[in-house]
């Protein structure tokens, strides 16, 4: 009931609002209007009477004021006026209202507007309240010369604005008649509404109570002609609720049937970090259900690499729906690749999703390449540098040899000689699979690095005339990095840079710094690395292209070196081709942590420079 009360009300005070705001303002208006109006005639028929008077005075003569103010007196009965002389000092003369006897003490009225007005304009005209009547009253005055022995004065006249007013004032009465006949006509109108709406209304409430307490069955059946396109929208939305409740549920039941059936652990958090529910695979991987509900994920996986991957997964914004990876080994027989992502597709519900991959096999796989490619190379390299050798002497001896096998053995030479590059390449990865190795304490200087790999491939460059251009400061920079693996990173990238790049081209080193890390660039003027390309360039044995003519077949090998070195020290790599603004060329990007103190950096490279 109160439910409806208040609609009415808010009915009521809309129609009445609607029905002020409607007639007020035309009503203002023509008020407006007609005052303007009336006021008009009236000060109009104030002076005419006041022209008439004014000749009528004009052309008669007073012998004295006895007989001015006789006068006066009479045309002011016949005519309803009150009508005064008065002097250019302001006392009256003359007054129709009043007697001989009084007009000696009358106020003097210099002061009046309407006075003020004549004296110094042809007519003055007023509209105010009079002392003398206790009226309010339309006055007009004009300058007037009489004859006989009176000097030059103002005549004044004062009709009374009684009845106007009373006119304007019937008119308020009315509009405010009206207004109250219509509020209560509104009033009727609203409560009949009110009833005939309150049956169908209580048919849909009823129904939307049904729907909400999940039986979706429920149907609407009114005749009203009001209610009824409502009714057939709810009768439509109860329909598809249904429909949409049984698709749910079928999809809950698939992906609960999903979930369970997984081979992956999954394990599923709340917005504060706990754990909400585990599958079937996780718990035979990692605890039993029982045990893990309700708890950190730390208390039930020794980690604290994944606890802290949950908790900044959870603590950024939905929007941002982020993904963090990582590796974790709770124990030494097994490793586990966890992948957290933040549940982002509701606004009622977040948490997280944490996927546990065991890769185990995988791990002890690689380790077995590693240690088969470590072995097969160490086991090459020896028969590789025979072979050379005895080539190599066979070339030197004094005899002569005949052209088609000097031939020969030059090219078994260059062979070999790639074999061993490959070799030697294999063997550099297999070290850096086997871990890091890397102290970050050690500051070096990039510029000293950076020296030290061009020597090494000078003479490459010498031959194609390609010149060096660095930016990378002498000192006041330091990198936290092994000096002997940095320098192995500018060679192989100088040394592609030169390998595709044409006679007479330039190689471009800079650097820029962010936050707490230093970016290099290498940036050659070659043909450029297709897009299609860029993102394989750094596996093994991957080429591009073909180098320039002429130039030595690649290991395919020296880029994912570069790769394993940059992500050990804790930075990246990228590639960016064709370079800005130009139609070819590639810029190599990698990244390395600043080292805290520069100056132990020169330092330490001096020392090295001087070995």
């Amino acid at each position: 009931m109160k439910n409806f009360i208040t609609f009415r009300t808010r009915l009521l005070v809309g129609l009445w609002l609607i029905i002020v705001l409607g007639m007020l303002l035309p009503f203002w208006f023509f008020q407006r209007n007609f005052s303007e109006e009336i006021i008009s005639e009236a000060k109009g028929d104030t002076i005419r009477q006041m022209d008439h008077l004014h000749w009528v005075l004009s052309e008669k003569s007073f012998g004295n004021v006895n007989e001015l103010q006789t006068w006066l007196s009479k045309a002011g009965k016949q005519l309803n006026l009150r009508i005064s002389f008065i002097g250019l000092d302001g006392r009256a003369l003359a007054d129709s209202q009043l007697r001989a006897d009084q007009i000696s003490g009358f106020e003097n009225l210099s002061g009046r507007p309407e006075f003020l007005q004549a004296v110094t304009e042809p007519m003055g005209w007023a509209i105010r309240y009079s002392k003398v009547s206790g009226a309010q009253h339309v006055f007009a005055a004009r300058r007037i010369s009489l004859s006989g022995p009176f000097l030059p004065g103002v005549l004044r006249i004062a009709a009374p604005f009684s009845p106007i007013k009373h006119l304007l004032a019937s008119l308020n009465r009315w509009f405010v008649f009206l207004i109250a006949m219509i509020f209560v006509a509104t009033l009727v109108l609203s409560w009949a509404l009110i009833r005939r709406l309150r049956a169908p209304v209580s048919e849909l409430v009823k129904a939307v109570d049904a729907i909400g307490a999940g039986d979706f069955k429920y149907r609407v059946h009114t005749g009203d002609e009001v209610a009824y396109p409502l009714a057939v929208s709810i009768n439509r939305m109860a329909e598809a609720m249904g429909a949409r409740r049984d698709e749910m549920t079928g999809r809950c039941q698939r992906l609960g049937a999903v979930f369970e059936g997984m081979r992956e652990g999954v394990m599923v958090l709340n917005p504060k970090g706990k754990i909400l529910d585990i599958n079937r695979a996780f718990a035979e991987l990692i605890a039993p259900r029982q045990s893990c509900l309700g708890r950190n994920p730390l208390e039930v996986v020794r980690s604290i690499e994944l606890q802290e991957a949950c908790e900044r997964v959870l603590g950024k914004t939905a929007s941002d729906c982020p993904v963090e990876t990582i590796e974790i080994s709770p124990d030494r027989r097994r490793v586990f690749s966890v992948s957290v992502v933040k549940l982002c597709d509701s606004n009622e519900y977040e948490g997280a999703i944490v996927v546990f991959h065991d890769i185990s096999n995988i791990k002890r796989l690689e380790k077995v390449r590693q240690d088969f490619v470590a072995n097969v190379s160490r086991e090459l390299a020896a028969p590789l540098v025979s072979i050379k050798t005895h080539i190599q002497d066979a070339l030197e001896v004094d005899s002569p040899i005949e052209e088609r096998a000097k031939s020969s053995l030059l090219a078994s030479l260059n062979e070999v000689g790639h074999m061993l590059r490959i070799v030697d390449d294999l063997l550099q990865l297999a070290a850096l699979d086997s871990g890091p190795g890397v102290s970050t304490s050690v500051s070096v200087s990039p510029a000293s690095a950076l020296a030290e790999a061009w020597d090494q491939c000078r003479a490459d460059a010498v031959r194609k005339q390609i010149e060096l251009e660095s930016t990378l400061p002498e000192t006041g920079i330091g990198v936290s990095a092994d000096y002997g693996q940095l320098v192995r990173v500018f060679r192989n990238l100088l040394e592609n840079g030169i390998k595709y790049s044409l006679e007479g081209g330039k190689l471009r080193v800079g650097y820029r710094t962010e936050s707490s890390s230093i970016i290099f660039s290498v940036r050659d003027e070659g043909t450029g690395i297709p897009r299609q390309h860029q993102e394989r360039i750094f596996e093994r044995f991957y080429r591009a292209g073909k180098p320039i003519s002429g130039e030595q077949t690649s290991t395919g090998l020296g880029l994912a070196i570069c790769k394993h070195i940059i992500v050990n020290h804790g930075g990246a790599i990228w590639v960016e081709s064709p370079n800005p603004f130009q139609q070819n060329g590639a810029t190599f990007h990698f990244s390395m942590r600043l080292a805290q103190d520069a100056g132990e950096s020169e330092k330490i490279a001096e020392n090295r420079v001087s070995n």
